[in-house]
């Protein structure tokens, strides 16, 4: 199986700021995606497949604050790294980008060896976030499995008693359980399917 190759989405409205990142991330073994303002930059989270994203905060219409803020409020699946590359590096500025749910902040003029260590670091905790998740819902998934197992038996046990009964109350007994039975599966899917989600 071929390793996952990382998708970096580089959100910067200055052209030559986005061909120098992307040269040097692609030499680095990622793809990349770009967005050239804020409302492409939230379309390409939003359309998925992106595993980091390296975002501008000067940009026209959206900013990359409300960027940040808008992919952290609509945020579903796996965590999205963010780091925030900007020319704005006051102390303010800082504790403003990490409100707005930055996880990291890059001031420029950058080096790209600094932004290459960053991004590596946020890609491999993502990468074990991606298999502790996976673990999780295979460890869920079998624990289902289990559950299902001692349902099904008490089906059939009601089943043999119905045959070696000569009343009427094991055959009644039966189909309530059956349907019991039916429900909580049901409910173990539907469980399984929103923990998948």
């Amino acid at each position: 199986m071929q390793p996952h190759q990382p998708t970096v989405l580089v959100v910067d409205d200055d052209v030559g700021i986005r061909a120098l990142l992307r040269d040097s991330l692609e030499h680095a073994g990622h793809r990349v995606a770009e967005a050239a303002d804020g409302s492409a930059a939230l379309a390409g989270i939003g359309a998925g497949g992106v595993d980091l994203v390296l975002l501008d905060l000067l940009m026209p219409g959206i900013d990359g604050l409300e960027v940040c803020r808008q992919a952290r409020a609509t945020g579903r699946g796996l965590y999205l790294p963010i780091i925030i590359m900007t020319a704005l590096g006051t102390e303010k500025d800082l504790r403003t980008g990490f409100a707005a749910g930055a996880d990291d902040y890059v001031t420029k003029p950058f080096s790209l060896a600094d932004v290459l260590d960053r991004v590596g670091v946020w890609l491999r905790m993502r990468e074990r976030l991606r298999l502790a998740e996976q673990q999780r819902l295979t460890e869920t998934e079998a624990a289902l499995q289990l559950a299902r197992a001692p349902l099904q038996v008490l089906v059939n046990l009601t089943r043999v008693w119905e045959a070696q009964a000569s009343g009427a109350e094991v055959a009644e007994v039966r189909p309530e359980l059956e349907q019991a039975v039916r429900t909580i599966i049901d409910e173990m899917e539907r469980l399984s399917h929103l923990l998948r989600a």
